[in-house]
């Protein structure tokens, strides 16, 4: 006598009259053996009942590697990572030195030079005059007489060492910068003159800076060789 043979085609999918118990089977035959050769056994129940058990003993062991449970590591590690922002302050001029026409009777503006600030922490932006070059701590403020080939300050020259009046500056706020009131005496140090008040992170490559020059008909002609000047410090302090 043949007995059908039950197929699982995979997952959900179950053909045949028996329940199975895994779904994840390809194919799983069931097929009949040669006749039983006990005279007894008529219909070959004998061989359909030891591969039913067959059958059955490896959907159970299957069925149990399925939902084992997860074994745990041998060993395990871990580790962290922390760290602090670094304090990034940086501050250049668009140009060294720049020369300019001083009429008497007149007040000139210079406003060709720029600053570029970048910061991640608010402050603020001071100017000063730096005295060096070895310019006398008498002319703070004021822009004096410079030797162009010692590239220092003379002020044996008589009697014009410095112009009557002291150098203005003004910035022009914007984003974070805020522009202060015109520093109009360059000669603060303790602390500078503040420039600009910045209220947080942030970048610009082109502060406006407008320095002011008022010239006097008292004022003298250096000789050849001898310009005016004035070195100027812009410092940045976070709050």
């Amino acid at each position: 006598m043949r007995y059908p043979e039950f197929y699982m085609p995979g997952p959900g999918m179950i053909r045949g009259r028996r329940p199975l118990l895994c779904s994840f089977f390809t194919f799983i035959p069931v097929r009949e053996s040669p006749a039983s050769n006990d005279p007894r056994d008529r219909f070959g129940v004998k061989n359909m009942k030891g591969k039913i058990l067959i059958i059955a003993g490896l959907l159970a062991l299957v069925c149990m590697v399925m939902v084992a449970p997860v074994m745990a590591s041998d060993a395990s590690a871990s580790t962290s990572v922390s760290g602090t922002v670094t304090k990034v302050v940086s501050l250049t001029t668009s140009s060294g030195a720049e020369t300019i026409t001083l009429t008497p009777g007149s007040t000139t503006h210079v406003s060709t030079v720029t600053l570029s600030a970048s910061q991640n922490c608010a402050g603020t932006i001071a100017a000063k005059d730096a005295l060096s070059s070895s310019k006398p701590s008498s002319t703070a403020g004021y822009m004096a007489n410079y030797s162009t080939s010692s590239s220092t300050f003379d002020t044996a020259i008589s009697p014009a060492t410095q112009l009557t009046d002291k150098v203005a500056l003004s910035g022009t706020t914007s984003g974070v910068y805020a522009a202060a009131a015109q520093i109009t005496d360059l000669s603060q140090t303790s602390p500078a003159s503040t420039l600009y008040t910045v209220s947080g992170g942030g970048s610009n490559s082109a502060l406006g800076l407008d320095f002011s020059q008022r010239t006097e008909y008292a004022d003298s002609i250096l000789p050849n060789g001898y310009v005016y000047e004035i070195p100027v410090e812009f410092d940045y302090t976070c709050s």
